[in-house]
């Protein structure tokens, strides 16, 4: 299991983008500014989290992430002033966050192909004079041949 932390404000990556280049469209992954300095801060964590393991991470993979971004001033209840957190539900997108740590973690060489993260767990948060940024974690998926969940599907099937 490895686990790291990231400190910044995290950055979606977009899908690419069509822009002509002498006279043919050429495909470009979209974002830049903030999301580079973001994707660096990430692969910069993620391979000081590499040099603790034996090489590139493989097999399945579980992904845990927890995006914290600052908590606007004004506009909060007493009750998430006083938790001192409250859920994002606003933009960016979390799908779009994940990919980023999915890559910048394959860039470092921390994990062999984000294909292999086939269990991913994020959440999006606000903080109140709190550090910001992303907490990850990387460990092994677990074990789904004893769980129920992975039959239960079937067994309805047959029904």
């Amino acid at each position: 299991m490895i686990s790291f932390d990231v400190y910044g404000i995290p950055q979606p990556q977009g899908s690419h983008k069509a822009v002509m280049a002498g006279g043919f469209a050429r495909v470009v992954p979209s974002g830049g500014g903030p999301f580079a300095a973001w994707r660096n801060a990430v692969s910069d964590a993620a391979y000081r989290a590499a040099a603790a393991v034996d090489g590139p991470l493989v097999g399945p993979l579980r992904l845990s992430v927890i995006f914290r971004y600052p908590m606007p001033p004004s506009g909060i209840r007493k009750a998430d002033r006083l938790a001192g957190w409250r859920w994002k539900t606003t933009t960016p997108d979390t799908d779009k966050l994940v990919r980023a740590i999915g890559d910048a973690c394959t860039a470092a060489a921390l994990v062999a192909d984000d294909k292999l993260f086939v269990d991913i767990s994020a959440r999006k948060i606000e903080v109140l004079e709190a550090w910001t940024g992303a907490s990850i974690l990387i460990a092994p998926a677990i074990d789904l041949s004893t769980e129920d969940e992975v039959r239960r599907p079937h067994q309805e099937a047959l029904l």
